[in-house]
């Protein structure tokens, strides 16, 4: 006889409440959920820390329950979204989110008081993990990052509605292009589907991916230095990089901060001056005037918008 041999005397065991089987399992319909639940009551008790909790790119990575979920990547994605979500929903799982190495973790524990104590302490006091990451034996397959939990670990839960809103961008614009989108957004501190989407669309509209090489430099150097990169002002960055060299906006970012005008309209008034008045050599796009050289600034039509600067 092949297959299972029975369990042994000695065998480990884990522990579920009596209240599970007498009154939630009547209320899992979806076998999916059902495996998921029982899989994360084993995962728990195999932690030594406290509070014991499993992230989903834990369980998403995990080679005995993936498989059971689906039979490709976005199958299992979708099955671990509505099932966690089923076991929040009843009750069974608690969860939050948690910040680690500038990533957000979402974390779910069993629904027992101390949990609950435990993640009031978490929601109020943080909590700093070493990190987080999807867990792989070395003779299992490899889980690369993907859209679906690069959403779910940085923006927020996986909702049914985001699932299919994923999906189609993955079909339209590919998936290297919506895992970069959405690590856009997170540097931009815009987490949500709405600036994700503008950025998908933006970069179809234009042709080309500008996020591959340049541009998340000078989207964090305008963030970090003139303020909240919105959707706007992203299409402002983009239109500049498709018509000015990236040193010109980086000097302009600069020369905008030393004289404390930290606006989109200040910088772009310098690159247009810039130009148009000279500080360039005969080459199309080279700027090589000095940063410091205020002079250039004064002449032409926008030297009256500038002249109080430098006061």
């Amino acid at each position: 006889m092949s297959g299972f041999e029975g369990f042994r005397a000695n065998s480990q065991k884990t522990v579920i409440p009596n209240v599970f089987f007498t009154q939630l399992m009547p209320l899992i319909k979806d076998a999916a959920e059902l495996r998921i639940v029982l899989h994360v009551f084993w995962a728990v008790q195999q932690k030594e820390d406290s509070p014991r909790f499993v992230t989903f790119r834990e369980l998403l990575g995990d080679k005995m329950l993936a498989p059971c979920l689906g039979e490709n990547l976005t199958d299992q994605i979708e099955a671990l979204v509505q099932g966690l979500g089923g076991a929040v929903e009843k009750g069974v799982l608690i969860t939050t989110a948690v910040e680690a190495k500038q990533l957000e973790n979402r974390l779910y524990l069993v629904n027992t008081e101390a949990n609950r104590k435990a993640l009031e302490w978490i929601e109020s006091q943080g909590l700093e993990l070493g990190g987080v990451a999807v867990s792989v034996s070395d003779s299992g397959p490899e889980v690369r990052p993907n859209a679906f939990a690069v959403f779910e670990n940085n923006v927020g839960p996986l909702t049914p509605v985001i699932v299919e809103e994923l999906k189609e961008a993955v079909d339209v614009y590919s998936e290297e292009w919506v895992v970069d989108a959405i690590e856009e957004a997170v540097r931009n501190s815009a987490r949500n589907w709405t600036y994700i989407e503008a950025i998908l669309k933006s970069r179809k509209a234009e042709g080309r991916n500008v996020s591959s090489s340049e541009f998340p430099s000078l989207t964090e150097l305008y963030r970090k230095n003139i303020g909240k990169v919105t959707p706007i002002i992203l299409d402002e960055l983009k239109q500049a990089a498709s018509l000015y060299p990236q040193e010109w906006i980086v000097d302009a970012i600069h020369e905008a901060v030393r004289n404390s005008a930290t606006s989109w309209t200040y910088i772009d008034r310098i690159l247009k001056n810039w130009r148009e008045q000279g500080g360039r050599s005969g080459e199309t796009g080279r700027y090589t005037g000095s940063t410091e050289d205020t002079e250039k600034y004064f002449k032409g039509r926008y030297g009256h918008l500038v002249e109080g600067r430098f006061d």
